[in-house]
This record gives structure tokens, C-alpha cells and sequence, in this order.
């Protein structure tokens, strides 16, 4: 076996774990509840199909959780803006490579609407830092 196809192999073991955990805790999200209510729906009218459909619409929730927790796992750890700016970056090369030049349009506005969410975090912290500074010197009078 290649290593990618291990490393796949891999990470797709530990997003179904995540998923299988995220559905033995109590959730509310649109899917989840669904998935409940058709799943019991099932068991009381005996329709296995149904049952099938709620578990599936389960673990759909489930999923879009997890997923939902892994992209603030990595915005927090990489920067505001990143995710934004590679992205567009994603886009621009599939417009490049399917000549489409709407796609690259939008690859490059997400781009710039990363590096946005970049100064204005920026600016953000700047200015905080700067009210506190402002606060400390009038304490300290």
C-alpha cells in the first residue's frame, strides 16, 4: 500500500471515530433531530427503511459537526483570513485549469476576502492594544 492511500486510510478512520463520537453525545442540530425522530418513527411502525433514513440523516449531523469543529480548529490555529485566502487560492487554479473564468473570479475575491479578515483582525488587536495602553497610563495617574 502507497503511503498516501495509508495516510487517506488514516484520517478517514479518525473523522468516522469523530463522527461516531459526536453522535453518542446529545446534539441539536437540524439533521440530528430529524434523524432521531425518523429513527423512532421507524422502530414504532416497524418500517426498517425508515429507521435506515434516520441514522443516515443522523450521521449526516454528526458529520457536518465535526467538520464544522475541524474548520475552527484550523482558523484558529492558522489565522483569521487563511482558510478564506486558500481557498480563493483553490478556486483561482481549478478556473485556471477548467478555464472557467467565473470560478477564477470568485477564487480571487475569496482571496481578497481573506486578506480582509487579515487587516481587520489586525487592525482589531491594534487598536485593543492601544486602549490598553490608554487605560494603564490613566491608572497609573
Amino acid at each position: 500500500m502507497k503511503k498516501s492511500g495509508f495516510v487517506v486510510g488514516l484520517i478517514g478512520a479518525a473523522f468516522g471515530l469523530a463522527v461516531y463520537n459526536k453522535m453518542q453525545k446529545m446534539t441539536v442540530n437540524k439533521d440530528s433531530v430529524k434523524g432521531k425522530a425518523k429513527e423512532a418513527a421507524g422502530n414504532v411502525v416497524g418500517n426498517e427503511k425508515m429507521q435506515a433514513e434516520g441514522t443516515l440523516d443522523q450521521v449526516v449531523g454528526a458529520s457536518k459537526e465535526v467538520l464544522m469543529d475541524l474548520k475552527n480548529s484550523v482558523s484558529s490555529a492558522i489565522g483569521v483570513g487563511t482558510p478564506d485566502k486558500v481557498a480563493g487560492k483553490a478556486k483561482e487554479a481549478a478556473g485556471d485549469i477548467t478555464d472557467d473564468p467565473t470560478k477564477k473570479a470568485e477564487g480571487f475575491v475569496d482571496q481578497a476576502a481573506g486578506h480582509s479578515k487579515e487587516i481587520i483582525a489586525d487592525l482589531k488587536d491594534k487598536s485593543e492594544s492601544m486602549s490598553q495602553d490608554v487605560k494603564d497610563k490613566f491608572d497609573q495617574k
